[in-house]
């Protein structure tokens, strides 16, 4: 039977692309849902309908499909950017880049988004700048929550018009406004018929009112429009754990994983969901399948060391993450959460290499190179002239303005340290750590009063940080001059 769906796949979706209709396209797809030509064809009938958000979801799913083809990713991200986008974009690119590293429209794309993020000197190392060029605006600051994540600039799964039905209905739901919600998903059903996201929504609403059963019906539903949706297998996933709880959910996700084996998103969520069972061995028998299931893929290894570092198997994390970088030299994810690893355990001279490494290979890879100065020790000449390379930026991302300034500081660049601090602690208030460094840079600067309310708003916080010892330490030495 295979091969005649097979083939009458094939035919439909010629038919359907000599006619250049969408909801033809769509039909012959639910037969042959790994076509990822068609689906970049469907995101192009989107797109000059004016439905970008339609058309992203279907370029996501051709990447998911042919995550080795870089066409998809660079229109993606050519949409996001239109769309006022900056981080999300660069993240799609430096895939494409990673996949394609001579593809100029990718490469100038991303420097543009660069020049717009404060993060000059990446900026140059995809495109040089040219005499009398006009270096694109800064974008505004970036105001960040507790976990990292910025507060305005990301992007969902859901974009556009898509995303505010999805936010309106999680609003509804709480608020249990179940005629409001239902509405909703009515609208959902006009504004991107054929898709996963109204079946999506039915199923989230539903599963608000306590009906798993149609809950899993309406996912269902969904994953046959994009089979190898995350978001999607992880609400099949929670209408599943409602119905037999969290086990029962992880085997059903499994059975998914192994009926498509290039799904890799779903063993994850298949091991999460045995964690949360408290089943950690079946967890870890989880994520190793995906070892067997992918040979080819570097995602198993960044998964299953991932993984062992949230359970603090710190050594299998390692052994997995080098064994996966081995296997697969060119996976950046794979190297950098080794260096990380081993920086984390103390070995700093292996993170060194790695980063080293990774800087010579990817130069056009600058925030390794703010990794790498972190490493460094001022006696090493390699510092300063990493340092040299770097010390202009002014990003806008708090996080990265806060290890910017750090550096710095450790180059003994005092005034260009608190800039970047300030910068830091202005767009991410609640946020412990530029406040402990800021405070360090004003003991060192002889201004005892600033650096004791700095860490009083580092300590008060409430939150973890890694420096809090030495915070505490601080406090008691400038509360006693």
């Amino acid at each position: 039977m295979k091969p005649v769906r097979h083939a009458r796949a094939r035919i439909l979706l010629a038919r359907a692309a000599a006619s250049h209709d969408a909801a033809l396209l769509r039909s012959a797809l639910r037969l042959e849902p790994a076509d990822a030509a068609a689906r970049r064809q469907i995101a192009s009938l989107e797109l000059k309908a004016g439905d970008w958000e339609i058309a992203l979801l279907d370029l996501q799913a051709a990447e998911e499909f042919a995550p080795g083809d870089p066409d998809a990713f660079v229109t993606a991200a050519q949409i996001l950017v239109d769309k006022g986008w900056l981080e999300a974009p660069e993240a799609v690119l430096d895939r494409a880049i990673e996949i394609a590293p001579t593809r100029t429209d990718a490469r100038r794309l991303r420097r543009y988004i660069r020049f717009r993020l404060g993060r000059y000197f990446g900026a140059q190392q995809d495109a040089p700048r040219q005499a009398g060029e006009t270096v694109p605006p800064k974008a505004a600051p970036r105001s960040q929550r507790l976990d990292g994540r910025d507060v305005s600039f990301r992007l969902e799964q859901w974009a556009g018009r898509l995303g505010d039905l999805r936010q309106q209905l999680e609003s509804a739901v709480r608020e249990k406004s179940w005629n409001d919600a239902e509405h909703l998903v009515l609208e959902a059903g006009k504004v991107a018929s054929g898709t996963a996201f109204p079946p999506f929504m039915q199923g989230t609403l539903d599963l608000a009112r306590g009906d798993a059963t149609a809950a899993e019906r309406d996912f269902i539903a969904a994953l046959a429009e994009a089979p190898r949706s995350a978001v999607v297998a992880g609400a099949l996933g929670r209408a599943w754990a409602r119905q037999g709880g969290a086990a029962f959910a992880g085997d059903r996700l499994m059975q998914l994983a192994e009926k498509d084996p290039g799904f890799t998103a779903v063993r994850y969520l298949a091991a999460r969901a045995f964690v949360e069972a408290g089943d950690p061995l079946k967890a870890e028998g989880a994520l190793r399948r995906g070892l067997e299931l992918q040979p080819g893929s570097p995602l198993p290894y960044r998964h299953l060391t991932d993984y062992y570092f949230g359970i603090d198997r710190i050594p299998e994390a390692l052994e997995t993450c080098r064994q996966g970088a081995d296997r697969f030299p060119g996976d950046v994810g794979l190297r950098m959460m080794r260096a990380q690893i081993e920086s984390g355990m103390g070995q700093h001279d292996e993170a060194i290499r790695t980063y080293q490494q990774l800087s010579t290979e990817r130069p056009d890879l600058d925030l390794v190179l703010y990794k790498l100065a972190g490493e460094l020790p001022t006696s090493d000449p390699r510092f300063f002239a990493v340092m040299r390379e770097i010390q202009g930026d002014e990003p806008v991302d708090p996080e990265q303005s806060d290890a910017l300034g750090w550096l710095l500081l450790k180059a003994g660049q005092l005034d260009p340290a608190r800039q970047r601090l300030e910068v830091a602690v202005r767009d991410s208030p609640a946020n412990p750590t530029p406040h402990y460094h800021l405070a360090v840079l004003s003991s060192r600067s002889g201004d005892p009063a600033r650096a004791k309310q700095e860490l009083q708003l580092a300590l008060g916080s409430g939150q973890p940080f890694a420096e809090r010892l030495d915070a505490l330490r601080l406090l008691r030495e400038t509360s006693g001059r």
